[in-house]
């Protein structure tokens, strides 16, 4: 078995799985406060990362209402330094307002929606003190954000095994969690809902205690908050004044609009201005040669990027063009490949489909491209050309069409 995998985790096999096939991984859990994890942060938080200044612009935004001095609660921002003192490194004060929002705010599914107008995550903070995880993911991610730990919002699924080996994810799994970005590391989930509602997960070990070496604890009374903050309104644009009317003739409603006399019958009509004959303007031929020119090119094109011929133009990337040109003809019959699909899962879909109609099977173009991609293997695309010109055939005259004014402008890829 060949195993390759994608930058998302996903691991892949160049065939089917048969009856006795089995494989193990071995992997580290990339979550904050598992172990080794601080370690890795922190061999790699010296690297120059490419990405941090593009992913820092982008995830360090604060909502604009939060941003007009009238409207920005100041709690939130001393809950945000109240979680961080004495953390130095983002891994640290990431790992501390987590574990602040754990111990300081109740898991509950029994919650009030917020007032009309009223921040959301200050209503949980301030107000409410309590909530389920898309008000903790909410919060933990606009903390860190304050704290200047670049973060976003995160919803997926809880998948956790029973007993048996066996993990049976439903719709009662959804969750909600943040991700932080580190320089040097990149991602890093991390989750401040308190996790007794579906398993035990004590606090992380390696959160170092703050400034004065105890933790925050919990507040035995809520303290008395101050005015919610509130999404400034929309002022509505002053209209401008009206022009003001003419001043009308009494009872002018009763008159009808005067209409311009007939001139009299003995007076002949005004002669119309005689029309000055200009010089007449040029036939555009430049248009036309333009026109030409355009359709030239278009036919060029079509011809330059038709499959078989660049096949056999580039025979070492023939296998490659033969399969896109495949893969766009069947797309526009209702038949496109999948993201979470294999390339074999593909062409196994595709052989199968009912009314298939001439369609021939394209598994033999499918292993000749994989090994290509992910063997390194010289093949000769050119003797896959009858299976395109097979789907070529079988396509309707509107749907050929489709595909190759696509070709025109993205070319066969």
């Amino acid at each position: 078995m060949v195993l390759y995998y994608n930058t998302a985790g996903e691991y892949f096999l160049t065939r089917g799985l048969e009856p006795g096939d089995s494989y193990s991984l071995t992997y580290l859990p990339y979550e904050a406060g598992a172990p080794g994890v601080a370690q890795l942060v922190s061999d790699n938080a010296g690297m120059n990362d490419p990405y941090y200044e593009e992913i820092a612009s982008r995830y360090l935004q604060i909502p604009q209402h939060m941003q007009i001095p009238q409207h920005i609660q100041k709690e939130v921002y001393d809950i945000a330094a109240r979680a961080t003192e004495g953390r130095e490194t983002p891994y640290q004060k990431a790992l501390g307002i987590m574990n602040y929002l754990r111990r300081n705010y109740r898991y509950s599914l029994d919650v009030q929606e917020p007032p009309e107008a009223v921040d959301f995550i200050a209503w949980f903070l301030i107000g409410e003190r309590e909530g389920y995880c898309t008000y903790f993911a909410s919060a933990m991610t606009m903390l860190c954000r304050i704290a200047g730990i670049p973060a976003r919002y995160v919803t997926g699924y809880v998948a956790l095994p029973n007993d048996s080996g066996v993990t049976v994810v439903s719709g009662k799994h959804a969750h909600a969690w943040t991700e932080i970005y580190l320089n040097g590391f990149g991602w890093l989930p991390i989750d401040a809902t308190p996790r007794s509602d579906y398993g035990d997960d004590p606090l992380p070990e390696d959160d170092p205690p703050p400034s004065g070496g105890n933790n925050a604890p919990a507040p035995t009374a809520t303290p008395e908050p101050t005015a919610l903050p509130t999404v400034p309104p929309v002022e509505a644009p002053t209209p401008e004044p009206s022009p003001e009317p003419t001043e009308t003739p009494e009872n002018n409603s009763d008159q009808p609009t005067p209409t311009p006399a007939p001139p009299p019958p003995d007076e002949p009509p005004p002669e119309a201005p005689p029309q000055e004959n200009g010089p007449k303007q040029p036939f555009p031929w430049w248009m036309i040669l333009l026109l030409l020119a355009l359709i030239a090119l278009i036919v060029l094109r079509v011809y330059l990027t038709e499959p078989v011929r660049q096949a056999e133009r580039h025979p070492d990337r023939a296998v490659s063009i033969l399969f896109f040109a495949v893969a766009a003809l069947l797309s526009v019959r209702g038949l496109r490949r999948m993201p979470n699909e294999t390339l074999h899962d593909f062409a196994g879909r595709v052989d199968s489909a009912p009314k298939k109609g001439s369609l021939p099977d394209i598994l033999p173009l499918v292993d000749a491209y994989a090994s290509q991609v992910y063997g390194r293997h010289r093949i000769n695309g050119n003797e896959y050309q009858e299976i395109y010109i097979a789907v070529r055939n079988a396509a309707l005259p509107l749907a050929r069409l489709r595909v190759t004014v696509r070709r025109i402008f993205k070319g066969n890829r």
